[in-house]
């Protein structure tokens, strides 16, 4: 019985192996189809919305026309957006990502000492102004301060509005070991119309809000206008990731600009991430259940099969059967006329064995052998104990023979075509 127990055992954790293999693989196929659809998604998004702006600027004749873009609502204004001219000058940059086209001219920045009114290349007016940002008495970048289309305004009202401005801005500015963090400022406090863009003393942008006037080193306008399709990329602060789609600005098959959109991949790795822990948790779960559910099954259903399985490959070698028949006056089935298989007498099998020999090529149902057996007590009862009784008659021929000798299919009970039935 140990043995038949551990054979049980192994072949449950074969199934629940199997079973495990096959979960797994369908979460992992379930997890990439996942992540592909949406990343497929964010590129759709992406291309859609680059190609929006694209077609919001119109350049003819060496002009930029702005005004769509300055009127489109739905420009996004939650995701990183950069817009610059091919020589680097700054059209428009919101949500920066840290080491990704954020660098600007600190000397440019720094040049409005004094509130000047401006004409950017691309034909917007301005009123500018520098603000310097100081601390113990070091110098550690600058503050450049813009009112969109200043006309309309006092010059001085407008100068009063950007020096309170850049103070504002200066006193949410920290620095930590010696770093600038430009997180805690809050940029809706100031007048809709004003723009500002804070440059370290090293011509790194740290925020950037409305697209004031600004230039970049065009030489990374280059290096990003060069890539194709989409690509992934990390801020070099926070770590967050971003999946990012440039398109170039086309004016008469040249390209005079360009427009590069960005969308995080934080939140779509978290829901992966969730996904995936539900998933094990579930897989974890159905495993067991699935273990439990095969132990139950293979001990109620099928531990007679591997007990016939062991007893064949146990016992002495089974005789060739030349003729078999049952001899009621000894109670037995005889083989070949000298092997004797004793049946009880005045039981179940004894009277199904004298039925079905009786007629050996004839098939009986339920309703003949509960008559052989002398059951009036009702279908089901009588079901059960022919079914034990047959069950008993065969166990005890295939210790001999090594096959069945009843067999029942159609819902009828008949002697194995296969034996060679005599009568007695």
């Amino acid at each position: 019985m140990a043995r038949v127990d551990a054979y049980e055992v192994k072949i449950v954790l074969r199934l629940s192996l199997a079973f495990l293999v096959a979960f797994v693989s369908y979460l992992a196929a379930s997890f990439f189809i996942v992540r592909s659809l949406s990343l497929n998604k964010i590129r759709s998004y992406l291309e859609k919305t680059a190609s929006s702006v694209v077609q919001d600027f119109d350049y003819r004749n060496d002009e930029w026309s702005t005004n769509r873009y300055l009127s489109d609502e739905a420009t996004p204004t939650e995701n990183p957006l950069y817009i610059f001219s091919l020589d680097g000058f700054l059209i428009d940059r919101m949500n920066v990502i840290q080491g990704l086209l954020d660098t600007s001219h600190f000397t440019y920045a720094s040049s409005f000492a004094a509130p000047k009114t401006i004409t950017s290349p691309i034909g917007e007016t301005w009123r500018v102004f520098s603000y310097g940002i100081e601390r113990d008495g070091q110098k550690k970048g600058i503050i450049l301060v813009a009112y969109f289309e200043p006309m309309g305004r006092p010059v001085q009202e407008l100068d009063a509005l950007l020096l309170a401005a850049g103070k504002t801005l200066d006193r949410q500015i920290v620095f930590s070991g010696g770093r600038m963090d430009t997180t805690k400022i809050i940029d809706k406090e100031l007048e809709h119309n004003i723009s500002f863009e804070i440059v370290d003393t090293f011509n790194v942008s740290h925020k950037s809000v409305g697209g004031p006037p600004a230039y970049i080193d065009k030489s990374y306008i280059h290096d990003v206008l060069i890539r194709k399709d989409f690509w992934v990329k990390e801020d070099a602060r926070s770590g967050k990731k971003y999946l990012l789609h440039a398109r170039p600005i086309v004016a008469d098959g040249n390209a005079v600009g360009l427009v590069v959109i960005g969308r995080g991949l934080d939140q779509l790795d978290e829901m992966l991430a969730s996904l995936l822990k539900l998933s094990l948790a579930a897989g974890a779960i159905s495993v067991l259940l699935f273990t439990a559910f095969a132990a139950f099954i293979y001990r109620r259903d099928i531990r007679k099969i591997i007990e016939e399985r062991l007893t064949t490959l146990t016992a002495p070698r089974h005789i060739s059967v030349e003729r078999i028949a049952f001899d009621h006056k000894s109670n037995a089935i005889l083989v070949n006329g000298v092997q004797c298989i004793e049946i009880p007498p005045d039981s179940y099998q004894y009277d199904i064995c004298r039925a079905l020999f009786k007629n050996p090529r004839k098939s009986c149902d339920v309703f003949d052998l509960s008559s052989a057996i002398g059951e009036r007590d009702g279908e089901e009862h009588a079901k059960r104990r022919i079914y034990d009784a047959v069950e008993a008659v065969n166990e005890r021929v295939m210790q001999l023979v090594g096959t069945k000798l009843i067999v029942y299919k159609d819902k009828k009970y008949f002697i194995n075509p296969s034996l060679p039935v005599t009568r007695r």
